[in-house]
């Protein structure tokens, strides 16, 4: 019996084991924190749900962003990005272009779109006879003059790069969970991007091969993560041999002088951040979140 939220990766485990009729006794270990979080996939028609600790290879937490699973990951590699996205879901700007076809030289009415759990990276302009079939209601209501958020250019411009994630693709779905032994060669990375302008809420994960990581800007970012995380480990190491270094005693209260009205609740994020610092690792506090 399966408590807590469905995860995908259980099920199919579980599915295998009883079509297995060579087996009699299974015991099957559920990590513990299968019983919070989950990470729901936001691809097409998708609905497939992991926890981070059941993926393969795991995520240490739930990182923000629209999240996919590796299944639409392999189909936006093989068909595109806009092949996982429900389709457009904001216009934000218009524009007439010359265009030219069998007829000769005309004018064309193109709008700016963006679509539904892709990055502003992504948004391109599309024909007005295309949208009026695709998306009708936002036409109406971009020509209506309801447009209150302005694009801006500086949101398809990464900021800051939060995580790498190592990608696996498993040619069946009850492959994928932990006992999961493809080659290490179909294996590739996305980085979970932070853009700049905008809050963490709206970070995406992105294809490594994308051609906006190729920038010399992007390759910055990256070497950038990559020091963070060379330093975070050596932290860790001279931690771990500094043996003057006592046990961390939790602070019960705030210390004298600081803001009368800090609570139980911030206090447990600053016990949190020393823990972290403690361990030789960096954090920062975002929304109810350390990272």
């Amino acid at each position: 019996m399966l408590l807590g939220e469905s995860c995908d990766a259980i099920q199919a485990l579980v599915n295998s084991i009883f079509q297995d009729a060579t087996r009699q006794v299974v015991i099957i270990t559920i990590p513990f924190n299968c019983f919070w979080s989950s990470l729901c996939c936001v691809g097409k028609g998708c609905k497939r749900r992991y926890h981070p600790s059941c993926l393969d290879p795991p995520l240490d937490d739930v990182a923000y962003g629209d999240w996919h699973c590796c299944f639409c990951v392999k189909k936006k590699i093989e068909l595109g990005v806009y092949s996982v996205s429900e389709g457009v879901d904001s216009v934000w700007d218009a524009r007439e272009v010359e265009v030219r076809d069998t007829r000769g030289s005309q004018k064309q009415k193109q709008y700016f779109v963006g679509y539904k759990g892709l990055s502003h990276v992504h948004n391109h302009w599309v024909p007005e006879s295309q949208l009026i079939l695709e998306a009708p209601l936002l036409v109406s209501k971009f020509n209506g003059n309801n447009q209150i958020m302005k694009w801006k250019e500086q949101w398809r411009t990464p900021h800051r790069l939060l995580k790498k994630r190592l990608l696996r693709f498993p040619e069946r779905q009850d492959d994928y969970h932990n006992d999961y032994t493809g080659d290490i060669s179909d294996c590739c990375c996305e980085w979970l991007v932070k853009w700049c302008g905008l809050d963490y809420e709206n970070s995406t994960w992105e294809l490594e091969s994308a051609a906006f990581l190729k920038s010399p800007q992007a390759q910055s970012l990256i070497r950038k993560y990559e020091n963070r995380r060379q330093r975070a480990k050596r932290a860790a190491s001279f931690s771990q041999l500094d043996k003057k270094k006592g046990p961390l005693v939790k602070i019960p209260k705030p210390p004298a002088g600081v803001v009368p009205l800090m609570n139980s609740f911030q206090l447990s994020f600053i016990n949190k951040l020393r823990e972290y610092w403690h361990k030789g690792r960096n954090a920062v506090v975002i929304g109810d979140q350390v990272m």
